[in-house]
């Protein structure tokens, strides 16, 4: 699978363009929301490692931004250990205020993984043992 490197995409027509941007149909529009770069590598990860799907996104703090907006709304309370990692453990608390969720953290241990045995996602490719949502 070559690399794209660009930022834009021939559209074809104005109709489609329209389709494109309004989901009414599926392609790409601008790099930044999705590419064929990226979308190959999401469906290799998620077979890789047995998940249903795979967002990528460029750092650790874009991956703790969408999960948390992901999952909640105004009013809304996350509950965490104390042990996040150093920039979570400061911007969180920053973030949540400013969008209306209260953050509680929680000192009780960890509990250890769970021992029932994980269920494949269909097209999992791993031999490894997977570990999905049961």
């Amino acid at each position: 699978m070559p690399i794209y490197q660009s930022t834009s995409f021939d559209l074809q027509t104005t109709e489609r363009a329209d389709r494109l941007v309004n989901f009414e149909e599926i392609g790409f529009v601008y790099s930044r929301i999705g590419n064929p770069t990226q979308e190959v590598l999401e469906e290799r990860l998620a077979a890789i490692k047995c998940g249903v799907a795979v967002a990528a996104v460029a750092s650790g703090q874009a991956a703790t931004a969408l999960a948390v907006l992901t999952l909640v709304q105004a009013g809304d309370n996350i509950v965490t250990g104390t042990d996040l990692y150093a920039a979570a453990g400061t911007s969180l608390p920053t973030a949540c205020a400013s969008l209306a969720l209260r953050l509680v953290l929680s000192i009780l241990p960890t509990r250890p993984p769970s021992r029932t045995p994980p269920t494949r996602a269909p097209g999992c490719i791993s031999t490894r043992p997977c570990r999905t949502r049961s």
